[in-house]
């Protein structure tokens, strides 16, 4: 039975202009494990590039941005275990650098394996045994109301929100209140940790988790990471009225679908503090919003950009090009798209390049495939758009 573990943030891909995020998963695995006494050490190898502490296990987070960096992580004198998005959609990657990989949430898992329950009865988890890899079948997903409010505070926030001060002029902290997201785009592998489904804790105890974060540092907002702010719409509402009961002042940023606003509830998100919201507007051709399965239209983009600027809130648009089957003509709708939107908005387009999630139900179809328009032309394109940003809005390409 395991008394310590150390979690483990490795180190991500330099990209230019972008923060580290806090590690918002080990502070939630952290307060689950504290509540059972088990004792927690911290190490985000961004900041710091040794462990300082031998314990008697080591939990390892992972994205698409720090896969490569864990082929570079020392041994270490204990097992180890990977989660996070990237081993939960390719445990097999994460079994060549360790002992086990959870795939999807980690806070009950984590706590039964390092306690010393068998590994064949844990829910979750892959490992190699004599005849090849396992890959047990995933548990319930978890009650969110009846998990502790992760433990921020084991963390140096404001290092983090200095990373944000640095890249985007504002300290802000990434939050997560619901998990899932009922939606099914093909191009995304989200439902590998949490699930196709949404939850949510109670709006009183979302409002805890952001109050108790703000108390941590002077910050000037918070990014709501959930993948959609308001799939109930009853539920996010309620959340805008206890930050405005609380008289909580903070400026706020989410993920909306264009479907799921109203002038009604974008005046109520602007009185709790909202400036921005990004929209999935993923592409100017219905053929290629068809074929990802976003079930939106073009128009309804556009609409949506307009509504929300019209309330007095930036509206971001996000866009993939590059997808498998796109064609040349498709993505010059899209461009044609993101042109007719800085006409006519301050908007603020965000395009990026297709890239093979394993776990995705492209991926499962096409596999590392992508499309036929060649990569010098789609990253021309997205030149092109940031250049545009860039003289509308000035140095930053940013409104905000």
């Amino acid at each position: 039975m395991a008394n310590s573990i150390t979690l483990i943030n490795p180190t991500s891909i330099d990209e230019a202009g972008q923060p580290i995020p806090l590690p918002l998963g080990l502070a939630s695995l952290s307060a689950y494990l504290i509540e059972r006494d088990v004792k927690v050490n911290i190490c985000d190898m961004n900041f710091k590039n040794k462990i300082e502490e031998e314990t008697d296990w080591y939990g390892i987070t992972s994205t698409l941005k720090s896969r490569i960096t864990i082929k570079e992580m020392p041994e270490f004198n204990g097992r180890t275990v990977f989660g996070g998005p990237d081993p939960s959609s390719d445990p097999e990657y994460y079994l060549e650098f360790g002992d086990y990989v959870i795939r999807g949430e980690g806070e009950k898992p984590i706590y039964e394996l390092i306690t010393g329950t068998d590994p064949s009865k844990t829910s979750n988890l892959s490992y190699k045994t004599s005849t090849g890899t396992q890959h047990n079948p995933k548990g319930p997903l978890l009650d969110l109301n009846k998990l502790p409010i992760p433990a921020y505070e084991l963390f140096d926030v404001m290092k983090y929100a200095d990373t944000y001060d640095e890249t985007k002029g504002l300290r802000w902290l990434p939050i997560v209140l619901a998990r899932g997201c009922p939606h099914n785009c093909y191009f995304c592998a989200h439902g590998c940790v949490f699930g196709i489904g949404w939850r949510a804790p109670t709006p009183k105890k979302s409002v805890d988790m952001i109050e108790k974060l703000l108390n941590l540092g002077e910050l000037d907002g918070v990014h709501i990471g959930d993948s959609m702010f308001g799939y109930n719409i009853d539920w996010s509402e309620a959340i805008c009225r206890e930050i405005i009961r609380r008289k909580l002042k903070f400026m706020w940023f989410c993920y909306k679908r264009v479907d799921s606003i109203s002038t009604e509830r974008l005046a109520l998100m602007k009185k709790a503090g909202c400036i921005s919201i990004s929209f999935g507007l993923e592409s100017g051709s219905q053929k290629t919003l068809d074929a990802v399965n976003k079930r939106q239209t073009v128009d309804a983009g556009r609409t949506a950009i307009a509504l929300t600027e019209a309330n007095g809130i930036i509206p971001l648009a996000n866009f993939i090009v590059g997808t498998p089957g796109e064609t040349e003509a498709e993505l010059e709708k899209t461009e044609e798209v993101w042109n007719d939107l800085l006409d006519k908005h301050d908007v603020i387009i965000v395009p990026s390049i297709y890239y093979p999630l394993p776990g995705s139900v492209f991926y499962k179809r096409h596999g590392e495939q992508v499309s036929e328009i060649s990569r010098e032309r789609l990253e021309e394109a997205m030149r092109r758009v940031k250049m545009r940003m860039k003289e509308k809005y000035g140095t930053s390409g940013s409104v905000l």
